[in-house]
């Protein structure tokens, strides 16, 4: 018998990678060893960053990773993050429903699985120009000392490109150890989700920031390196807590883009959250900041 303990949604009798959510970014996986049994989760994780389980018990030794099929990154059952918000962002309606059936002298059991959608809401992006489609700054504010740019088309630095759509933030230039930033609040009372004094002083709410980022890459060059940050004010505008991604640099694939995803608690008396993007400069040749960022997204759940 397999126990599986998980703080996510079971997806029973549906085929792997099929949609078990409203939330079109989450599909089952199949758990190894299981038997038509899966975990509702999100699933655009790179290849890269999954390892194989232990071959002896299908067990990770990553805490908040599940053992489970993933046919398409490898032959062998992975390791997949199950992000500790994984009940919200992949909150499930599917129901089983059992229809009994006689006719003598032979009963029939059909099992049928439905999926509604209607009393699910996402929870929206809060970020103004995410990924820099306004083809500026729109939304953010620099706080330097050096200056973050748009990039489009490679300009910046040829064959890196935008995760999506095409524009995207990077460092732009800077001396030996400067960084470049940006800055966007967002309001929690009265804003898009519209929440209450209440709310945000009664309720558990997680903040689940979500980016990719890219770093150039040279032959012995250092790389430079991109660092998000989420500073939770009160309504006084003082800061309540400050949770940081940790300097990044995406070395799996260059050209190529790296994904942070990941859900922190929201301090009770939370009004606003100053979302902070900082490009460090780290090779000590010329001046640019060669980091990138791309598709912010902050959602509260």
């Amino acid at each position: 018998m397999l126990l599986v303990r998980v703080k996510s949604q079971f997806c029973h009798r549906i085929s792997q990678y099929n949609r078990c959510s409203p939330n079109s970014a989450c599909a089952c996986f199949h758990i190894a060893g299981a038997i038509d049994t899966g975990i509702c989760v999100d699933e655009f994780v790179d290849c890269s960053e999954l390892v194989t389980c232990e071959h002896s018990n299908n067990v990770c030794s990553e805490p908040n990773h599940r053992c489970v099929h993933h046919p398409r990154c490898h032959n062998l059952p992975v390791c997949y993050p199950i992000p500790s918000f994984n009940q919200q962002l992949c909150s499930s309606t599917a129901t089983m429903n059992t229809t009994t059936t006689t006719t003598i002298p032979v009963t029939t059991t059909i099992n049928t699985q439905q999926l509604t959608t209607s009393p699910i809401m996402i929870a929206p992006n809060l970020l103004l120009n995410p990924g820099a489609e306004e083809r500026s700054i729109a939304g953010w504010r620099q706080t330097g000392p050096a200056t973050a740019i748009v990039d489009s088309n490679g300009a910046f630095n040829s064959n890196y490109y935008p995760h999506s759509g095409s524009y995207c933030f990077a460092g732009g230039k800077g001396v030996d150890g400067s960084s470049s930033g940006l800055v966007q609040n967002v309001k929690l009372l009265g804003g898009i989700q519209d929440f209450t004094e209440s709310q945000l002083d009664t309720r558990s709410f997680m903040a689940e920031l979500h980016f990719y980022y890219q770093t150039w890459d040279s032959f012995f060059m250092r790389h430079d390196q991109v660092e998000v940050s989420l500073t939770f004010r009160a309504a006084s505008s003082s800061i309540l807590n400050i949770v940081t991604t940790g300097e990044l640099a995406c070395k799996t694939s260059n050209p190529g883009w790296c994904r942070y995803m990941k859900g922190f608690p929201t301090p009770r008396g939370t009004r606003s959250i100053d979302y902070s993007i900082k490009f460090i400069r780290r090779d000590v040749v010329g001046t640019t900041i060669d980091s990138y960022v791309d598709d912010n997204s902050l959602r509260i759940i």
